[in-house]
């Protein structure tokens, strides 16, 4: 299943968000979950991450550490027309 994350990140979390992907890039969670790839517009404060897992526990379990930065929504997508 694929599951899109949206970050409302703060102005001041914005360093420490950007390097958070950076440092995870395309990455997996111990196997169960793995970042297709990531979107940030910066002069919005908001960044998006395209993942795919089988587990929606594991999925919440990943985003845990986005928390810090700002609010995570997690939002199960079918389709690329969904994104």
């Amino acid at each position: 299943m694929l599951y899109m994350i949206e970050i409302r990140y703060t102005h001041e979390h914005r360093t420490g968000m950007l390097e958070y992907f950076w440092q995870h890039g395309t990455t997996h969670y111990e196997g169960k979950v793995t970042i297709q790839g990531a979107w940030v517009a910066t002069q919005e404060h908001v960044a998006y991450a395209l993942v795919k897992s089988s587990d929606d526990q594991e999925v919440e379990k990943a985003c845990a550490p986005l928390r810090e930065f700002g609010d995570v929504t997690i939002r199960q997508v079918t389709s690329s027309d969904e994104i």
